[in-house]
């Protein structure tokens, strides 16, 4: 049949927007180990849809992110706040309750939903006297540091260091971070407490990620591993000294490489997986060479027949000794993963153009592996995932176990 790039992108924006629940975060936290569910966010509401009969913008990069971030309640003085979970950040930030974003007209029910934080409301809370800004690649936030209590489920640190904003939404959206990446700051560091309280033996997490609204594939667990969630054998790889989870390897897409041992950032914030320009230009050029028909959609994403996906060849990415294989079906987003109401038929592809200098590994990439992240010894351990088999966890005291 026919299949115009205005219907590709209508067929999209209405699977980002079908409604479906997002689970509650749970934990379990039991000698050493703490193992928290991660949800997605509720999708888009109605209002924030493109209208392309109008001849609005179609789907954007912000709409999927918006959609497909991974979250956890953590509760703060004992107000709950539900946070993004990013690899990429350093430290939590979250709103006050009596900034501009929560007592708006626009935002106020969303802060009493998704949480917010009001230092007079816990004897626990102590202003810092200290600010924070951070920059992100669209939008920022700024705001003073804290430190009080912080819980994830049953598993409590008595103080922690975080940011709480007074500001106003600014283009990053209303969404809050929990930054677990690499942080010199022990005191703002969630990892470093639990290890300090005695919760965790080690500043270690395992992550694995599952399709939207898949909450038995979704889960980061604090000083321990889950066998169940990976085949065969964990390789090690040092990450580099960049504030990042860093890491070297090599990508190719059936027989054409267009990654040869280079840098890749891992990134649970990050929702697409983003190439540095030559990368994407070699990875797309095999995808149109092989007869899939893609749909642009502006800022760099295609949308296209999920039926086509078949066409095109493997993607085989190379860690060490490790070989990570990728279907271009698993590389993309499905509107009917969202909402079984939708068409199966139209995927959007989960690689894009990033800023032309890196390679930015997103949630379409972490879904396909099973990732550990060690901060004390400055190493990413990753395999292939596997879903279906029964969790094993494993705490951690030393080296972090191949399997």
């Amino acid at each position: 049949m026919r299949f115009s790039i205005t219907a590709a992108a209508t067929f999209v924006a209405y699977a980002l927007a079908a409604p479906i629940a997002a689970p509650e975060a749970e934990s379990s936290p039991a000698d050493g180990v703490l193992a928290i569910s991660l949800a997605h966010d509720a999708p888009l509401e109605a209002s924030k849809i493109p209208n392309f009969a109008a001849g609005d913008n179609v789907i954007s990069i912000e709409m999927i992110n918006e959609v497909m971030s991974y979250y956890v309640n953590i509760e703060l003085g004992g107000q709950k706040n539900k946070v993004h979970i990013d690899t990429g950040s350093q430290f939590l930030w979250v709103w006050n309750s009596q900034s501009q974003t929560c007592q708006s007209d626009q935002y106020k029910d969303q802060c009493a939903t998704d949480g917010s934080y009001d230092p007079r409301k816990s004897s626990t809370s102590k202003d810092l006297g200290s600010t924070f800004h951070l920059q992100y690649g669209k939008g920022h936030a700024d705001g003073e540091y804290y430190s009080d209590t912080a819980a994830v489920g049953a598993a409590k640190v008595n103080k922690l260091k975080f940011g709480v904003s007074p500001d106003y939404v600014n283009d990053g959206g209303f969404g809050t971070v929990f930054g677990i990446g690499p942080n010199p700051d022990n005191d703002s560091s969630f990892t470093k407490q639990l290890v300090n309280d005695g919760v965790t033996k080690r500043q270690v997490y395992g992550m694995s990620f599952g399709e939207p609204g898949d909450q038995s594939t979704s889960e980061i667990t604090f000083g321990s591993i889950n066998t169940g969630r990976f085949e065969g054998n964990l390789e090690k790889l040092p990450i580099k000294n960049d504030g990042h989870f860093t890491v070297k390897g090599s990508g190719k897409i059936g027989d054409t490489q267009f990654i040869s041992n280079g840098d890749i950032i891992l990134d649970s914030g990050t929702s697409i997986t983003f190439l540095e320009s030559q990368s994407y230009n070699s990875f797309i050029d095999v995808v149109r060479k092989s007869g899939i028909q893609l749909y642009p959609q502006g800022q760099g994403l295609n949308a296209f027949l999920c039926s086509d996906a078949s066409k095109a060849p493997d993607t085989t990415f190379t860690f060490g000794n490790k070989e990570i294989k990728i279907s271009l079906r698993e590389f993309s987003i499905q509107a009917s993963v969202i909402s079984s109401q939708n068409s199966a038929s139209v995927c959007l592809l989960g690689v894009a153009l990033g800023d032309g200098s890196m390679n930015l590994f997103g949630d379409t990439f972490l879904r396909s592996v099973y990732s550990v992240y060690d901060l004390e010894r400055s190493e990413v351990h990753i395999a292939q995932a596997k879903r279906g088999q029964s969790n094993n966890y494993k705490v951690v005291t030393g080296d972090v176990p191949s399997n």
